[in-house]
């Protein structure tokens, strides 16, 4: 049996993510995995390709509100020191 699932998880990780994602996606590999795994369990044949570029999609999101609250404490911290 967990010989049976390493050779699921490594099919997937070795020959689905890298038609999925292309390697243009700066996911962590687990993370494209799990994204890949979710999406087929949400939505089916289709989740294959959803799923990573909802992960994708909220990562640069994240990243962009994460830069925006970066820029908008930076100068409160600069008036606070003067």
């Amino acid at each position: 049996m967990a010989a049976y699932c390493v050779a699921i998880a490594v099919t997937i990780d070795n020959i689905v993510k890298p038609l999925v994602l292309h390697g243009r996606s700066n996911l962590h590999p687990l993370l494209a995995l799990l994204s890949v795994l979710g999406g087929v369990q949400a939505l089916g044949p289709i989740g294959i390709l959803v799923g990573p570029m909802v992960v994708a999609f909220l990562q640069t999101l994240l990243n962009m509100v994460h830069s925006e609250l970066k820029n908008i404490t930076k100068p409160q911290a600069e008036i606070e020191t003067q």
